[in-house]
């Protein structure tokens, strides 16, 4: 016990010694950091909803204008591919409801190469879908996809 408020005062000694320690621990331990996160970052999932329903509310101009910017992503990237087959798309997002229905994990149709990221944008059409468990899509967000450099 001694030696934990030793190094407890040790650490509120020098805070930026102590911030410089854990830089560097985090740097070596990145993966142990990145699966905390993504634990936390599920297990906190009703808090976040919570939390961000408080946001929208709180601002609905602010939502709305992110709402359309996306689905005028999504119109444009559509539009790109007017020969998109509208059944198969419709396809699996009825497979996705499915798969909720059946299994009570939350199913999501997801853009295999997103929409819109820093190095590519994808397509709105049906080979660019796929049907996979919206915690995937949510850890996955837009920073990964097939082949990427």
């Amino acid at each position: 016990m001694q030696d934990r408020l030793a190094k407890r005062a040790k650490r509120a000694a020098d805070p930026a010694a102590d911030a410089e320690r854990q830089r560097e621990w985090r740097a070596v331990n990145k993966s142990k950091v990145q699966a905390y996160n993504r634990k936390h970052y599920m297990n906190n999932a009703p808090v976040r909803i919570m939390q961000e329903k408080q946001r929208q509310l709180a601002h609905p101009a602010y939502y709305r204008s992110l709402l359309a910017a996306r689905q005028a992503r999504r119109r444009s990237a559509r539009c790109l591919c007017a020969w998109a087959d509208k059944f198969v798309m419709e396809e699996m997002h009825d497979l996705a409801l499915r798969r909720t229905a059946a299994t009570g994990v939350d199913w999501v149709v997801d853009h295999v190469v997103p929409l819109r990221a820093d190095l590519v944008s994808g397509l709105h059409n049906e080979h660019n879908l796929q049907v996979i468990p919206a915690s995937w899509n949510t850890t996955k967000s837009n920073l990964f996809w097939p082949g990427m450099p």
